[in-house]
């Protein structure tokens, strides 16, 4: 062939163009029919662009891609003066946008402002320290009003927003620290929905600002959103006596993605719909709150760092899939028909890569697609283990993961994991049955590589965890393997892991 294409100079050439304009016209009709804000990985989509700026116009544009009269627009280089915009922005019902330090690098929310709006009113959020006053001249000369709301520092700035959004007295209001994002961000959709104000404070004292604002409003309840490590007990005690005749409700967990959990299982006991987004930046979350709540959604808050969700996340993912399907027993389907009865739940991911993996993503759907009592086994954190690897990975079983070295041939790593869980996260409580199903499928596992009397060893160390404060540590050798079962107090975890010799 090469011999041939040598003798015929004109034909190689020939077919080396005609293999170029093919695959130009095969991108081009992908660029053209799949817009670069909106892709689906797998079936499920996602809102996202190179940085979060471009992501927030995606967002925006799937809230309202036509025109609209009001436009919110916050810093996306900081957190504290865009926590509160939420509900100004769903009672405005107006998307919102984030903007860099200068108009030049904003590009992105001003050709949306551009595109969308038309004599309508701008609203800032913040200071002229993080949005200066050359956006105010630029929006004014596009034919637009604007409205600045800012305040002296981040407090005040969250009370002249709720001043803004003009609640009725007796309304109810979130209290979440001004220190850091999260807590704010798990209930902000909620908080665009209800138009429940959301007030910040420091960790231990309630500003008198707030104390005047709280004593006006009257709030017949009062969630604080976070533990006594965000908000202590001295600024609940504060917020009683100011409001000695209103409900206070504290929701927390031991850290933010409990405390979100506890907050959606609060608010979103059955949504329809949930928002996927980084609990390690604010900017994702923030621009997709408006959208979660026009959807009455929950954005739940993953790390961007890991390829499953937090322990917490999962136990509620799981339970949304498990509600997903009217499960009668006297009448069970096969696994593969289970899609034909179960409720639509409709899962978006905002962010690119960097916010979500795909891995991540992948994981979530499978956690709340995935028929109830069927384990956790499709989760994979890592890759599989390698070809030459001597285990058989089971087709079916109930383990938390199973897990191959991210580096295989490297000794330092294991070369095969399995993570199993005493806690079963459909009846959330130890489950004495559930583990030793598990314990079953490690035996049938290991037992053709470790032989009879190691295997049994290993079992018997496994089967001493009964509770999540037991610790675990066994070491084993064979002529070909070493392996451990371990265990550390306070998880509910039992990790084995086999490295070759």
């Amino acid at each position: 062939m090469y011999f041939y294409s040598w003798l015929n100079p004109g034909l190689y050439v020939m077919k080396k163009i005609q293999k170029y304009l093919t695959v130009f016209f095969v991108l081009s009709f992908l660029v053209v029919n799949f817009p670069l804000n909106v892709f689906a990985w797998s079936h499920y989509p996602r809102l996202y662009g190179d940085d979060r700026y471009q992501t927030s116009k995606a967002v925006a544009e799937k809230y309202n891609s036509g025109q609209t009269d009001n436009i919110v627009i916050t810093t996306g280089t900081n957190f504290p003066d865009a926590l509160s915009v939420s509900t100004l922005a769903g009672k405005l019902k107006a998307p919102i946008l984030l903007v860099n330090q200068t108009v030049s690098q904003s590009q992105d929310a001003l050709g949306y402002i551009s595109e969308h709006m038309a004599n309508g009113k701008v609203w800032i959020a913040g200071g002229e320290g993080v949005i200066d006053s050359t956006f105010e001249s630029k929006l004014t000369s596009m034919g637009n009003t604007v409205e600045r709301v800012a305040g002296l520092d981040r407090y005040e700035t969250c009370l002249r927003v709720a001043e803004k959004v003009s609640a009725p007295k007796g309304t109810s209001v979130f209290l979440a620290t001004g220190e850091n994002f999260p807590d704010a961000l798990s209930i902000a959709s909620v908080a665009a929905s209800e138009g429940y104000p959301v007030i910040l404070t420091p960790k231990d004292k309630l500003p008198d600002g707030v104390k005047n604002y709280l004593l006006k409003q009257q709030p017949s309840e009062v969630f604080i959103i976070g533990g006594t490590g965000v908000i202590s007990e001295s600024v609940e005690s504060a917020v009683k006596n100011t409001l000695s005749a209103s409900s206070i409700t504290r929701l927390a967990g031991q850290d933010r993605y409990e405390t979100s959990i506890e907050a959606y299982n609060n608010f979103f006991n059955d949504p329809v719909n949930i928002y996927i987004a980084s609990g390690t930046d604010f900017a994702d979350a923030l621009s997709a709150s408006v959208l979660a709540a026009k959807d009455n959604a929950p954005i739940v808050l993953v790390d961007s760092k890991k390829k499953i969700p937090p322990e917490s996340t999962i136990c509620y993912l799981e339970y949304l899939g498990a509600l997903d399907y009217p499960y009668d027993p006297s009448n069970p389907l096969p696994p593969d028909m289970w899609h034909l009865i179960r409720k639509q739940l409709n899962i978006t991911i905002i962010g690119g890569q960097g916010a979500v993996l795909e891995k991540l993503a992948s994981n979530i759907m499978h956690l709340v697609e995935k028929p109830p009592g069927t384990g956790r086994g499709y989760m994979q954190n890592s890759s599989l283990p390698p070809d030459d690897c001597d285990y058989s990975i089971p087709k079916s079983h109930h383990f938390y993961d199973i897990e191959g070295s991210s580096m295989p041939g490297n000794k330092k790593y294991a070369e095969f994991s399995i993570i199993m869980s005493i806690y079963n996260h459909q009846t959330r409580q130890y489950d004495e049955e559930f583990y030793r199903m598990q314990l079953q499928e490690l035996r049938s596992t290991i037992l053709p590589v470790l032989g009879e009397d190691i295997t049994n060893k290993i079992i018997q160390a496994a089967e001493r965890k009964t509770h999540e404060n037991i610790a675990i540590t066994e070491r084993f050798e064979t002529d070909t393997k070493k392996v451990v079962i371990g265990s550390t107090p306070g998880y509910y975890h039992v990790h084995f892991q086999s490295w070759a010799k």
